[in-house]
């Protein structure tokens, strides 16, 4: 009988251990944390003129936001600006500009690219507790364009040699009839 007794009392001795084991195991060891939610985040962006020569600028602005319900300025981001030309696809990294205290940000382009229509967008790649969010592509008639430049040169050249032709044609006509005449 105390072959039984020392055996039970072992049994539930261990069996005692063994709850305070996987008890503690459960109690201490870090549980696995769910997936952090994160914030939604918008952009705008707008860009004048639309119609430009090679050598003039292009003002692109914008605006960055998170969702708090409403939505609140999103302050010191970064936002990467991009251009490619439209049908093309590949869209060209034009640099970045940092949102201010409302959220909003100013870049100045000098395009210097050749003549054509292009198009432009605007991304922030989220962070920790905010999502990536970019622009959507601008539609082909929302582009800019960019004029080829009209070199005045070649223009002036033909306009002197017109007005020279015009002229040395109306002497020639004017001296036949002087000459008919006398």
């Amino acid at each position: 009988m105390l072959n039984r007794k020392l055996s039970l009392n072992i049994f539930i001795g261990a069996l005692i251990i063994g709850l305070i084991v996987i008890e503690g195991y459960v109690l201490f060891y870090p549980k696995p944390t769910s997936p952090r939610r994160l914030s939604q985040t918008r952009l705008t962006l707008t860009y004048s003129p639309t119609e430009i020569n090679p050598s003039e600028t292009v003002t692109i602005k914008g605006n960055l936001e998170y969702l708090l319900d409403p939505w609140e300025p999103f302050t010191d981001q970064d936002v990467n600006l991009y251009y490619a030309e439209t049908g093309s696809g590949e869209w060209t990294l034009i640099g970045a500009a940092t949102t201010n205290i409302e959220g909003e940000f100013v870049y100045i382009l000098i395009p210097n690219l050749p003549p054509g229509k292009y198009a432009l967008k605007a991304n922030y790649t989220g962070g920790e507790e905010h999502n990536p969010c970019q622009t959507e592509l601008q539609p082909v008639p929302k582009g800019i364009l960019v004029i080829p430049e009209i070199q005045h040169g070649p223009i002036i050249a033909i306009i002197i040699m017109l007005t020279a032709l015009c002229f040395n044609a109306k002497y020639y006509v004017n001296r036949k009839k002087w000459i008919s005449n006398t």
